[in-house]
């Protein structure tokens, strides 16, 4: 009996791997579209003072400090609190050009708060800038700091004071000269807002205010996760090296640690 057996021939074998190619190709190829840089924010302002809606407030997308360079057609957008102390901040966007590729990652966006003659920063997370999907992301219980230049000690009996991280950013050659200055700035706000938030809940005297939405207590979770994503962020832009790394980390380690004695109750910020 003659068994016949059939050889794949070497054209044969090209096409399954012409195909392969042709397909990554195609999914290079630029298209013209809206591109959004950062989500649309909602959020709401209250008063540390008052634990009160803050009226008034205005809210703009921060500079993205890696490219600041980068422009979009709505760059411009900012809004302002309602009555509630509510907001509703447009996402970026642009029109261009891009090769768009799969994938999923998490960034910081930078949003910023300016009120009275003071300016703060806060980070919300969402996908990785380049999306053609529009995407909206939640700021809840965004406690303002009305007097920051008035400061409370640390939660812990270890902590750095106020005084201490001022002159580590500031002074020349402090272990956190070469961070961002600006983020460091916003950092120091919110971590001297949480540990005001928590000396009040100790404060028999207590702030009243007839439109008093929660109890000091109740935004201490919202607040200190404000709190780390920002040293986290600020964290990223230091200068690091084998003679700084672990006193850094140290200091990293010690804020954060402060922010976390709080059991996070809010998934939209992380």
């Amino acid at each position: 009996m003659r068994i016949i057996q059939f050889k794949r021939s070497r054209r044969s074998k090209c096409v399954p791997l012409l195909f392969i190619v042709l397909l990554m190709l195609s999914a290079c190829v630029p298209t013209i579209q809206r591109i959004y840089h950062s989500p649309n924010v909602i959020g709401k302002t209250v008063s540390l003072q008052t634990l009160a809606p803050i009226i008034g407030v205005t809210v703009f997308h921060g500079l993205d400090r890696k490219n600041e360079n980068a422009t979009d057609d709505t760059a411009d957008n900012t809004v302002m609190t309602n009555t509630k102390g509510e907001f509703k901040l447009p996402a970026r966007s642009s029109v261009e050009a891009r090769m768009l590729m799969a994938g999923y990652a998490l960034q910081d966006n930078i949003v910023t708060l300016q009120f009275n003659e003071h300016q703060i920063d806060f980070i919300v997370k969402s996908r990785m800038g380049g999306n053609t999907t529009e995407e909206s992301v939640e700021a809840p219980e965004l406690v303002i700091d009305e007097k920051p230049d008035i400061t409370a000690p640390p939660i812990s009996t270890d902590g750095y004071t106020n005084t201490q991280l001022v002159a580590l950013i500031h002074q020349p050659n402090g272990l956190l000269s070469t961070c961002d200055q600006h983020i460091a700035e916003s950092a120091l706000v919110w971590l001297n807002t949480l540990r005001k938030l928590y000396w009040l809940t100790t404060d028999s005297e207590k702030p009243v205010a007839s439109n008093v939405l929660k109890e000091p207590n109740q935004y201490l979770s919202t607040t200190g996760l404000y709190n780390e994503n920002m040293w986290r962020n600020l964290k990223t832009t230091c200068v690091r090296d084998r003679h700084n790394q672990y006193e850094l980390d140290n200091v990293f380690k010690s804020i954060i640690n402060e922010s976390q004695q709080f059991q996070y109750n809010n998934e939209l910020l992380k």
